[in-house]
């Protein structure tokens, strides 16, 4: 992190001291990549013309959209796996999410996953698109003044107590299978999870899209449309000549 110290950090997102950046410089790294994060205001209606067309897009293109199966969610974290594997492994830095990274992200989805903020873009039956977006947790986990203190036993009750008014939530993946990319589908599903979000939890004001890298031109475009948000954090990874 090199700007923006003032701001809690999302979830999963990492927090660092406002010197780190110019130490590590003074000892000769060097910025290599940078990643944004984008807040997004849920305060961003769409407009009729944009719900239009949405629609016809969503007609033309032949496509049909589904949430996560809650009774099914490990079965819907594979495809979840498989589509962003494919989606970005050709992108700077890409890391194939394992089994056992799936396994942990089902066991976490199982607990805070709102359904219809998962989503799925299919045809003919096939997921070829996904899209979700999570409660911030650190919300209802940062320590608190209360007569019941602070362990994990209070803080997970405080969860499950507070999930819904909980007011941040993370724009926390997307990909589109390559061959099915430029058709649309990501700004179908960004417009139905978005719309989801004033109706399944009216308490939730900002959306953080995070991390995009720098030179992710869409992706950037997407979540910063019309004005809808803006770049607020700026997230540096640096190397060394060696």
């Amino acid at each position: 992190l090199i700007d923006n110290f003032h701001d809690d950090p999302c979830l999963e997102m990492p927090y660092h001291k406002y010197y780190y950046a110019s130490m590590m410089e003074k000892h000769g790294f060097r910025k290599l990549k940078d990643y944004y994060a984008i807040q997004m205001s849920k305060h961003h209606p769409f407009t009729d013309s944009e719900r239009v067309f949405m629609d016809r897009l969503k007609t033309r293109s032949n496509v049909q959209t589904r949430a996560m199966d809650k009774d099914n969610i490990r079965g819907d974290v594979l495809k979840i796996i498989d589509i962003y594997n494919e989606s970005w492994k050709h992108n700077w830095g890409f890391l194939p999410v394992t089994k056992e990274e799936g396994e942990a992200m089902a066991e976490m989805l199982t607990m805070i996953a709102v359904p219809e903020l998962i989503r799925f873009a299919m045809i003919d039956g096939k997921e070829v698109a996904m899209i979700g977006f999570l409660p911030d947790l650190n919300e209802v986990f940062a320590l608190k003044k209360s007569i019941f203190g602070n362990s994990d036993l209070v803080r997970l009750i405080r969860m499950f107590l507070r999930r819904k008014n909980i007011k941040r939530y993370r724009f926390f993946f997307l990909g589109v299978l390559p061959e099915y990319k430029k058709k649309g589908f990501d700004g179908i599903l960004s417009f139905e999870v978005r719309t989801n979000l004033d109706i399944v939890r009216p308490a939730a004001d900002r959306v953080e899209a995070s991390l995009l890298l720098e030179d992710n031109i869409p992706i950037i475009q997407l979540a910063t449309d019309r004005g809808m948000g803006h770049i607020y954090k700026t997230y540096r990874i640096y190397s060394m000549d060696i």
